[in-house]
């Protein structure tokens, strides 16, 4: 692998905003892009087996439900399984 020689990690499929709100994650325990990026942290944290910060976008994604997201939502939580954000996205669609 190209990473243990080089000691690098490359992560291009998102994008710097995302990758640092990861590693802020890593190192503190919360991201200051949460709300905003919820959706693209939920993925990140998928791919990276990060459970902590996966629930934490799946909370916060919740508490953001509306007609516009619920869809788009409800997607992310059947692809990236998030069975809490699916659970409210679902109640909320039937509300």
């Amino acid at each position: 692998m190209i990473e243990n020689e080089t000691n690098t990690l490359v992560i291009s499929d998102f994008d710097d905003v995302v990758v640092k709100g990861m590693l802020e994650y890593l190192y503190t325990g919360t991201t200051y892009c949460m709300a905003e990026r919820a959706p693209e942290l939920l993925q990140i944290a998928e791919k990276y087996n990060l459970e902590g910060l996966k629930e934490n976008c799946e909370y916060a994604m919740a508490e953001s439900l509306s007609h516009e997201n619920a869809g788009m939502f409800l997607v992310l939580a059947h692809t990236h399984n998030a069975p809490h954000l699916k659970q409210r996205t679902v109640g909320f669609i039937n509300w």
